[in-house]
């Protein structure tokens, strides 16, 4: 996202027409730099997004009711709930030509201002007291790390260093002539208009370069009428005293990357949008859809793929102690065959040679310190330890084997999971392979457990959808009745998928769409065409020693068909 002055003036003139005056009804983190206020303003519920992410941060509205993702409450969010719950929005302001915000809230338990500075790399959100203390940031600053100023709870807010650079409403032709004096040779218009006027983008620089000569990229130093800069000055700037904006988006929608509170023409294409909470909206969109549980979904993910990593280094170790058959029978022959010449051996014999006419003898080396019977046991203890292993690695690597193929299910489940119980029961999941310990104190979630998706057809059929492990044991072991259809995406981890056929004959349309609801529901759900098994439900069993939901099936016919959320 491009911030700059401009962008923040738009936003914040929105903000004020929207939010002014309404109360605040409850404070979400989503994640370490992201919180969400529901505020009731003007009759209706809104929700603020602020963020300080670098690449999809900033403050704009949404239509989704979002909810804590973080694992544990941080000091900020404690602090935010404790003085912006229940607290009146009073304005948002701006200092001159910078990309801060600031909220001011009023409230019993003290008047509070939230900061957002929309600086890139180093942005950030700070809540300080009526005496600009802060309480609490996102990101804390030490000394250590820059000595331009600190951001520590109890230390007083000091500001970003004030930009060194004249005000763009304030241009003159005189101001312009002495700035493209003074740019070094070749600089090109753009740069030299973005580095010598405050809050200016490059962005912006090229908009006013373009609009005053045609061409972003022309050099400063070929500029001798500062006229049209002039001019187009006045286009750009006019709205920051009548807030009449005329806002964009690049024109590659839905991928919008570019969006401004002017109209984009040095790009060649625009889109105008409605404001900039639109346009703003449009470009987040672009860059990342919001996860309300991104960060309880990142850990989760960490931990399946540390379990992953963990059972990948078994399987390796296994497969390394693999035993040929062959040597098993090997060492028993040897043993044997020790055995039946230990009259011919003589004491401190090192090789037995054993004729095999017409194929070369068979050398067996031997102990010399040992006798013939001693030799002989101790092929055969080899033997013995072998075979025995030869059974057990692959019976051990099979179930290392089957472990893997459950965390990709939970890996799926967690990537299908749209909400606070369907995220819990991958926890859940976790926790009874033993891969996540339940901490002794800690409270288990009391949300009742999350149900497979029901869907009824045209044909007056009923389609059952398990969405993880634990709905997809319900709807194949529980819901589903043996004459039942039952589909599942071919070799990867999915939904079983369940059309009840209630003694009916189920026609070939609907087993496509459930095929297409099965491959959506999976793994597979972002090609172009999946392939989807099809059998009935008495062709399915339980993998013995497997987690949820791990089945084998046969009987089986295959179809392919493309991905859909949906009955089409």
């Amino acid at each position: 996202m491009i911030y700059d002055a401009l962008t923040a003036t738009a936003l914040r003139q929105n903000l004020n027409r929207k939010l002014s005056h309404g109360r605040v009804q409850k404070v979400t983190q989503i994640n370490e730099l992201c919180i969400t206020l529901e505020i009731y303003a003007q009759q209706q519920r809104h929700n603020l997004v602020i963020s300080a992410d670098p690449q999809v941060g900033g403050v704009y509205l949404t239509g989704q009711a979002l909810r804590r993702g973080i694992e544990t409450e941080t000091p900020m969010l404690q602090l935010l709930r404790k003085y912006l719950r229940g607290a009146w929005v009073e304005e948002i302001t701006q200092p001159p030509w910078e990309r801060i915000l600031h909220l001011v809230f009023s409230s019993s338990a003290g008047d509070t201002r939230l900061i957002v500075e929309l600086t890139g790399r180093m942005a950030n959100l700070i809540l300080v007291d009526a005496t600009s203390v802060i309480m609490a940031a996102v990101r804390h600053i030490t000394s250590q790390m820059t000595s331009a100023r600190t951001i520590l709870p109890r230390l007083p807010y000091a500001p970003p260093p004030p930009q060194q650079r004249l005000p763009p409403d304030q241009v003159t032709p005189l101001l312009l002539e002495q700035l493209l004096a003074a740019v070094p040779a070749g600089t090109p218009l753009w740069r030299a208009l973005q580095q010598g006027f405050a809050g200016i983008s490059p962005q912006t620089g090229r908009e006013w370069a373009f609009r005053a000569h045609g061409a972003a990229d022309v050099p400063a130093g070929e500029i001798n009428d500062t006229a049209p800069l002039m001019a187009a000055s006045q286009q750009l700037f006019f709205p920051l005293q009548d807030e009449n904006w005329h806002p964009s988006v690049s024109p590659d929608l839905p991928h919008a990357r570019a969006c401004a509170p002017y109209l984009l023409t040095h790009l060649g294409t625009y889109v105008p949008v409605a404001d900039m909470l639109e346009a703003v909206n449009i470009c987040v969109a672009a860059f990342s859809s919001l996860d309300p549980y991104g960060e309880r979904r990142k850990r989760l993910g960490e931990i399946i793929n540390q379990a992953r990593e963990r059972l990948e280094r078994r399987r390796q170790a296994l497969q390394r102690q693999h035993i040929d058959p062959a040597e098993v029978q090997r060492l028993r022959e040897a043993g044997e065959w020790i055995l039946a010449y230990s009259t011919q051996i003589s004491s401190g014999q090192q090789e037995l040679l054993v004729p095999l006419d017409p194929d070369p003898p068979l050398r067996i080396p031997l102990d010399p310190q040992q006798t013939p019977i001693a030799n002989a046991q101790a092929y055969f203890s080899r033997y013995e330890k072998s075979r025995d292993a030869a059974q057990e690695i692959p019976q051990r690597l099979a179930a290392v084997n089957l472990e893997l193929a459950y965390l990709d299910q939970l890996d799926s489940d967690l990537a299908l999971a749209q909400n606070q119980p369907e995220l819990e029961e991958v926890r859940a999941a976790l926790g009874e392979r033993g891969i996540i310990r339940h901490r002794p104190g800690s409270k288990r979630s009391k949300s009742p457990p999350s149900q497979p998706l029901r869907l009824v057809t045209q044909a007056d059929l009923t389609i059952l959808i398990g969405r993880n492990s634990r709905q997809n044991e319900q709807v194949t072991f529980d819901l589903a009745q043996p004459d039942d259809l039952w589909l599942h995406a071919r070799g990867v981890p999915g939904a079983h998928v369940i059309i009840r056929g209630e003694g009916k004959p189920i026609p070939e349309r609907v087993i496509q769409q459930a095929a297409a609801l099965a491959a959506y529901y999976s793994q597979a759900r972002n090609q172009t065409h999946a392939a989807v098994d099809v059998t009935e439900r008495r062709h399915v069993r339980r993998i013995k020693g497997g987690g949820p939901g791990m089945v084998s099936y046969r009987n089986e016919r295959t179809i392919h068909v493309t991905p859909a959320a949906t009955l089409d």
